[in-house]
């Protein structure tokens, strides 16, 4: 289904926010227009965007406080947090895992001089 292709494709381009929006489009059509729900790995899916959401935003804000947007500009801190993830199955990015599992420490001894 389109939905769920471009939800992945949101999710791989690291737009959470944009894949959970389409996440809930697709909720709502297959519930209106087929009274089914996404499939049981979609939900999943989503549920463990939801969850390290969370985790990475909070690590990010500890990180913000030490180190500014001019000290480390946005994409610098994401190619941080991507590079010291602790990879699962071996590839840069895959569709169960993202980029791996977030790697709080690694992350600041990255950053650490």
């Amino acid at each position: 289904m389109l939905h769920a292709l471009l939800f992945v494709c949101m999710q791989a381009q690291a737009t959470s926010g944009g894949a959970l929006r389409i996440y809930r489009k697709l909720w709502d059509t297959l519930e209106n227009e087929f009274d089914v729900e996404p499939t049981k790995e979609t939900q999943e899916l989503v549920a463990a965007i939801k969850a390290a959401c969370g985790l990475t935003a909070g690590v990010t804000a500890a990180l913000r406080r030490r180190w500014n947007q001019s000290q480390l500009p946005p994409q610098a801190l994401k190619a941080i947090l991507t590079s010291t993830a602790r990879k699962t199955q071996g590839t840069p990015w895959n569709r169960r895992t993202g980029y791996g599992v977030l790697d709080a420490k690694s992350a600041l001894d990255a950053l650490l001089p």
